[in-house]
């Protein structure tokens, strides 16, 4: 059995039994007698490499002569030699390892060593297990990425498919490939922004989601965007999905900015999420708009419009027609309960209604809010909150 000093420095540390262990599952694999699926996974263990048990399982179905394959494979790694692109594609078939193409033709072009480390991190994704900020920072390194340390801080709270998503996408811009609606969707998730379906599916070539990724990276490190330098970002994605993206980031306040910049978990968002928590929202405090907190919104528009004018409506969370209808228009000067719930859904998304938040008057602050509201969403800018603006808010 051919190791490598490391591992028998290793081994030696852990003294006579594991030792035993490791050459008594070689014998059994030289000799093609097959393991069981707690065999393979006290091997490959010992030999300082994750087998999560899905693939342990895999592999012990497999047979004796795969597994041997994948023990053969699995020395070359730990030895530090290289692997071709056919022997990584026929270990990570072996052992049931669904590794997508841009990271199957990155790994061959790295040095064994980085095989190596990038091989066990990707088991480990794979499985979905999360991995930690040393071996985020490790495995992007071993593939030549640039990692910023913003999206390092949000990818390691993410589960190991959403990092493995975010990897794939940024070694796919690196290589010129197309990357899927759904890697696409966690990666923007990842830099704080849950965009609309209709806009990721547009998103079909590399350009277009090399554009839309950099002007994402750009707000969540941080920088503060006009609207020149959003439609210069933009000008490769094309069609209206992305002409709304444009002008809602040059219409954005600064603290909406701002708020966007450190990827979407803005004091603003919670501070509204707060408000409906005391309420019963039960919402999780997140500075994220998403489908739960639309619900809250709609439920306070509900609310707010029964107490200020007996609006007779349910409270059921769901913005159709009757609610639609019994929306009225409020302008500066208005001062009752349905104007706090249009400051809070305004501050849901992201927008600072002025100093002193949702006390239910419509001031300067409210108004500036639901013009840069307005004109983020296509909607006609004339600051007063009407059915349209509304709707736009809380559907």
């Amino acid at each position: 059995m051919n190791i490598s000093t490391g591992l028998a420095e290793s081994l030696n540390k852990a003294g006579p039994e594991v030792q035993k262990e490791v050459q008594t599952l070689f014998g059994k694999l030289k000799d093609e007698k097959g393991l069981s699926t707690s065999e393979l996974k006290s091997y490959w263990g010992d030999l300082g490499y994750t087998l999560p048990e899905s693939m342990a399982e895999k592999l012990q179905k497999a047979g004796p002569k795969v597994q041997k394959e994948a023990s053969d494979l699995l020395l070359k790694l730990e030895n530090g030699t290289k692997l071709s692109g056919q022997e990584l594609s026929t270990y990570f078939k072996d052992i049931g390892m669904n590794v997508p193409k841009s990271l199957s033709a990155g790994l061959s072009s790295m040095s064994g060593e980085a095989q190596k480390d990038a091989a066990n991190l990707l088991a480990k994704l794979a499985d979905g297990t999360s991995l930690n900020v040393g071996q985020v920072k490790q495995l992007w390194k071993d593939y030549g990425l640039q990692l910023p340390e913003s999206l390092c801080n949000s990818l390691v709270s993410q589960s190991g498919t959403v990092q493995q998503s975010v990897l794939t996408v940024f070694q796919n811009l690196k290589s010129g490939t197309a990357s899927s609606a759904e890697d696409l969707k966690n990666t923007f998730h990842t830099l704080g922004f849950d965009l609309p379906n209709t806009f990721i599916v547009g998103l079909k070539s590399v350009d277009a989601q090399k554009s839309a990724v950099e002007l994402l990276e750009k707000v969540k490190s941080g920088c503060q965007l006009t609207g020149v330098d959003v439609i210069a970002e933009l000008k490769l994605i094309g069609g209206s999905s992305a002409l709304a993206l444009a002008n809602a980031f040059q219409s954005m306040a600064p603290q909406a900015q701002a708020a966007a910049s450190s990827g979407g978990r803005s004091a603003i968002i919670c501070t509204a999420q707060q408000f409906y928590n005391a309420r019963g929202a039960g919402l999780k405090t997140d500075g994220y708009w998403g489908p739960a907190t639309r619900k809250a919104a709609t439920a306070s528009v509900q609310r707010g419009c029964n107490q200020a004018y007996s609006a007779g409506l349910s409270v059921d969370s769901i913005w159709g027609p009757r609610t639609e209808a019994a929306v009225r228009t409020f302008r500066r000067g208005n001062d009752n309960a349905a104007v706090w719930s249009l400051q809070a859904v305004l501050m849901a998304h992201g927008y600072s209604v002025g100093s002193a938040g949702i006390d239910g008057k419509f001031g300067a602050g409210t108004e500036a809010a639901v013009r840069t509201y307005q004109r983020a969403a296509g909607l006609t800018v004339d600051g007063l909150a009407g059915k349209a603006t509304f709707a736009a808010l809380c559907k």
